[in-house]
């Protein structure tokens, strides 16, 4: 007897009726008949999500002799509940859904089984905002919130969301077109070479100028909040420092309207973090420079960045540009300015 895709789900769950993806795959085939009881797909849908609940309550379980932890059953049930809010909601249904659930208490159910889920905040932010576990955000911090979440996930490398497989690029672009004004988003689209975003193309170079212009926004502010963090100015004038460090390393570019060398760039950093000892190592390979009003030769520009490198050292190594260094990668870094220093090679030795 030739069976067809929906039949073979119907009798694998008389077989395992606990089994969260046959029922999802049935919902995809429109529902069916299990057990002589007519389940439309929405219900199908539910009868997925209230078994990943469930699964998620005891800890995670197996399924399709696959593992799941707790976060990804929660997560699982909440992609359900995104794509039935995203279909306007769910009636009541006898032995399912018990009541109406509107498209926005669906991503607030949605997000209240998995606050990371960027897609949930996006939608919620296109209902206004809402309440999520107790805390109220309006329909502007939803978007930070899904912009936050969008970043996040392209830090890790991306990921799935919505259904969907995103790249880094991807993300950051998304959550650069929910918070144009997300620095951080910024900063990481440069290092992936930039993108297009609301329909513009922007290069490495032209992200760092984002940034450098919204971080020294927030410095003149006293400070400020960048997806949905809080920085102090001192952090903002370290950020800023960041921005125009790497802008100079593309060969400078325009900020706030001002067009800047790559050496200018450099200025601009040391200004203000004179401890990013990156700025000095680049300023010195541009002949030298003045920095809050005083000269500094090449030779100068290097004796600053091995006494910044030294310090940081001392403290067991810290972030520079962006970028964490070890005690021992800081100790080379020394060590390329000046081959000669003899203490420094012995501190190297130490550090295996």
């Amino acid at each position: 007897q030739n069976y067809n895709s929906k039949e073979c789900f119907i009798n694998a769950l008389l077989s395992d009726p606990k089994n969260p993806c046959l029922w999802s795959y049935l919902a995809a085939e429109g529902g069916g008949e299990v057990r002589s009881k007519s389940y439309s797909s929405q219900a199908c849908q539910i009868k997925a999500a209230d078994i990943w609940c469930k699964l998620a309550s005891e800890g995670g379980g197996e399924v399709d002799g696959w593992g799941f932890s707790r976060e990804q059953c929660n997560s699982a049930a909440a992609e359900i509940w995104l794509m039935c809010g995203s279909a306007g909601g769910t009636r009541s249904m006898q032995g399912t859904c018990r009541q109406d659930h509107s498209s926005k208490e669906c991503f607030i159910k949605a997000l209240s089984l998995d606050r990371k889920n960027a897609c949930a905040w996006s939608c919620l932010a296109g209902q206004g905002g809402g309440e999520v576990q107790g805390t109220s955000y309006s329909g502007e911090a939803c978007q930070i919130k899904a912009a936050t979440e969008w970043c996040n996930l392209g830090a890790g490398g991306g990921g799935e969301a919505d259904g969907q497989l995103h790249s880094s690029n991807d993300c950051y672009i998304k959550a650069l077109s929910l918070d144009p004004k997300n620095a951080c988003a910024w900063s990481s689209l440069a290092a992936k070479g930039g993108g297009e975003v609301k329909g513009k193309n922007y290069g490495s170079a032209s992200c760092h100028s984002k940034a450098a212009a919204i971080w020294s926004s927030l410095v003149a502010e006293g400070g400020g909040e960048v997806g949905g963090r809080s920085y102090s100015r001192e952090e903002c004038k370290i950020k800023v420092a960041t921005a125009w460090s790497h802008l100079g390393a593309h060969g400078g570019g325009k900020v706030n309207k001002e067009n800047y060398s790559s050496k200018e760039c450099y200025i601009k950093a040391l200004s203000s973090d004179p401890r990013n000892a990156c700025a000095w190592c680049n300023l010195a390979a541009e002949g030298g420079g003045q920095v809050d009003g005083q000269n500094y030769s090449t030779e100068q520009c290097r004796s600053k960045a091995a006494t910044t490198w030294s310090c940081l050292a001392a403290e067991g190594g810290g972030v520079v540009d962006g970028q964490k260094y070890s005690r021992k990668e800081c100790y080379s870094k020394i060590l390329s300015l000046d081959p000669k220093n003899a203490c420094v090679w012995s501190y190297l030795a130490t550090e295996g």
